[in-house]
């Protein structure tokens, strides 16, 4: 971004951001993403053509804001969506992935409006022949459902994160998104009684998050495995210790514990009561208050509107 930025073309810069940020709120530091959106917000000011891409900078600037715990946030998200609307699928599509993330981090509710807002996108897509703009909607729909309190409802959603996966395997969608989408289907298959099924999905998710550095998809994704694990009785301490048991989930907790500024979810599921449980219960008696004191430290303070 500094040699975007040198170049000294507001336009430019605006336009090279637009792609940049949504990856730079998933790798981090969120702090550079909340960063570069501001500068995004202020270069478009009173140019009227560059509108469609500051929509997605004040998507970005709103889960920034909510990640780090700083007020504005949902007039951000707020302000991009209304933005977003009759701007072209792919912006629109960018928008609503950004601004409804945030569901699948405890921060939104997926609620009537959010549901509205994602389908009137959703719709719009549909009618296009822009796939990143199907993807990005089709993913952000499939999560929302997966969220509400209706069993048809939430079947819906794992099926439209199917669709979602079929993209991406015939090489329409983002790759990178395979992780995310096939361990949110298995969270729901878990939902349903097929935890034995669903475990070994979201554990080859949560390992490829973790190889590829994507910490924003890993923090909410591990909360999923741990839920898993919890609802389906597994404790952390083994008649046969494995990889798994010990070592590498160990380390996934100091990873996380340590990652508050690095990712755009850290620290809201961790601040929850399954993850509370999860470090401090049925641990081995020298890592349990490590890991209690080391939880402790990223249930940091909730996000303020």
């Amino acid at each position: 971004m500094t040699l975007v930025e040198s170049i000294g073309d507001p336009t430019l810069t605006v336009l090279l951001a637009f792609v940049a940020l949504p990856i730079k709120m998933e790798t981090g530091p969120i702090a550079d993403a909340l960063r570069w959106a501001q500068v995004c917000i202020d270069l478009s000011e009173d140019n009227p053509l560059l509108e469609p891409m500051v929509a997605g900078a004040f998507a970005v600037r709103g889960s920034a804001r909510w990640a780090q715990g700083n007020p504005g946030w949902r007039d951000d998200l707020e302000k991009a969506v209304a933005m977003a609307r009759g701007t072209d699928p792919m912006v629109r599509g960018y928008v609503v992935s950004v601004t409804y993330s945030a569901i699948a981090a405890g921060v939104l509710l997926a609620d009537d409006e959010a549901l509205a807002n994602v389908d009137e996108a959703l719709r719009v897509a549909e009618r296009s022949s822009d796939d990143l703009a199907l993807g990005l909607t089709r993913l952000s729909m499939g999560f929302a459902l997966l969220y509400r309190d209706s069993a048809a409802e939430r079947e819906r959603g794992a099926a439209v994160l199917a669709q979602v996966r079929e993209m991406i395997l015939a090489k329409r969608f983002y790759a990178s998104e395979l992780p995310i989408v096939e361990a949110w289907i298995a969270r729901e298959m878990s939902a349903t009684g097929d935890r034995d099924g669903a475990l070994p999905m979201i554990r080859k998710a949560v390992n490829t998050l973790f190889d590829t550095g994507q910490w924003g998809y890993l923090s909410a994704t591990a909360g999923v495995l741990v839920d898993t694990l919890l609802a389906r009785g597994e404790k952390a301490t083994s008649t046969k210790p494995t990889a798994w048991s010990n070592g590498w989930r160990l380390a996934l907790v100091k990873r996380l514990c340590t990652a508050r500024s690095g990712c755009c979810a850290c620290g809201h599921w961790w601040r929850g009561p399954a993850a509370r449980r999860f470090v401090t219960a049925n641990w081995h008696s020298d890592t349990a208050s490590w890991q209690h004191r080391s939880a402790s430290r990223v249930i940091w303070r909730w996000p303020r509107r």
